[in-house]
């Protein structure tokens, strides 16, 4: 039923697209991200619409295919589109340069002005990037800005960083930096993982360490009574 209900968004994808290589091309690189797919491989036609007809069921993708709306009648369709099949809830993109490849996880609640957002960034929920001293900021490629994060002015996030969770950014970031607590400070580096990456990694270890723990010893029959005796004393 959904993939019916979307048609009207796929059809509106390709009709930007159309005639427009960078939008198709940005499209191509966040549909690929949203469905799992390597956002630098090569896909011939088919397969791009492929990716587009899974992407349009998600209500991140819709988010960021409309506003890749050019201006003008496709805009408007854009407009007309959300109110029917909205994207993320609350969720709000505007004056910003986005690259391609941009992945919204959850999303609800963000708001992003910057000057730019590079290619392949994720986006979590609770997000807020805006102006202060300075202008607004400039992101890089490969940027992951977690819940409820805050950035703002006129600065310079570099390539790779991590925006912790709730982390307040007001200063420019290096390339590769991990950043949390308010005001943010840099932790370490990156060294090539996602936040995802590490979420997943630090979930699967402690889920192993529990695994591992031995097993609390059952109470002897002799500790019984006079455990019951305490509890009948409180």
């Amino acid at each position: 039923m959904m993939r019916l209900l979307t048609t009207p968004v796929y059809l509106y994808c390709l009709w930007i697209s159309a005639r427009d290589a960078a939008i198709r091309e940005a499209l191509v690189r966040d549909a690929a991200r949203t469905v799992d797919r390597d956002p630098d491989g090569s896909y011939s036609r088919r397969e791009q619409r492929r990716m587009l007809r899974g992407a349009v069921l998600q209500r991140t993708f819709r988010t960021i295919a409309y506003y890749r709306a050019p201006g003008g009648p496709k805009r408007r369709v854009a407009q007309l589109l959300g109110v029917f099949l909205g994207g993320a809830p609350a969720m709000e993109i505007y004056d910003t340069i986005v690259g391609g490849g941009l992945k919204i996880r959850h999303g609800n609640g963000t708001v992003i002005r910057a000057d730019s957002l590079g290619k392949d960034c994720d986006v979590y929920q609770q997000v807020t990037v805006g102006a202060g001293r300075g202008g607004f900021p400039v992101i890089g490629d490969r940027v992951d800005l977690c819940s409820g994060c805050i950035i703002f002015g006129g600065i310079t996030i570099g390539d790779d960083v991590i925006i912790g969770a709730g982390a307040v950014v007001g200063k420019d970031v290096p390339d590769r930096a991990v950043m949390v607590g308010n005001p943010a400070r840099q932790v370490g580096t990156t060294k090539g993982l996602r936040a995802a990456d590490i979420a997943w990694t630090t979930m699967a270890a402690a889920e192993s360490e529990h695994s591992e723990a031995p097993a609390e010893a059952e109470p002897s029959d002799a500790q019984a009574p006079a455990d019951r005796a305490d509890l009948s004393a409180i």
